[in-house]
């Protein structure tokens, strides 16, 4: 909807840039951001993977039960007695 140099104007955007000079632009500014120390940004990052790292937690949790229900049943066990080592 908007030029470039109108959406620079209008605070949309940071930085109007050409086409061959997006690239050096885009990871100066990368840099940029990624040197800050930035305590509110970390903190929101935070919030936004904490669904994610609770999900992971949770199906960790039920993997391992699953797996020990497994180790220990008596299928497993009687097939475990059959191995033979030569």
């Amino acid at each position: 909807m908007y030029s470039a140099e109108e959406a620079e104007k209008l605070g949309l955007i940071d930085q109007a840039v050409a086409d061959e000079n997006l690239t050096p632009a885009a990871t100066k500014k990368a840099l940029e951001l990624g040197n800050r120390y930035n305590p509110a940004f970390a903190g929101i990052k935070a919030l936004l993977r904490r669904p994610v790292v609770d999900i992971m937690k949770n199906r960790e949790r039920s993997s391992i039960a699953e797996f020990v229900d497994i180790w220990y049943s008596h299928h497993t066990w009687e097939n475990l007695k059959n191995i033979k080592i030569r």
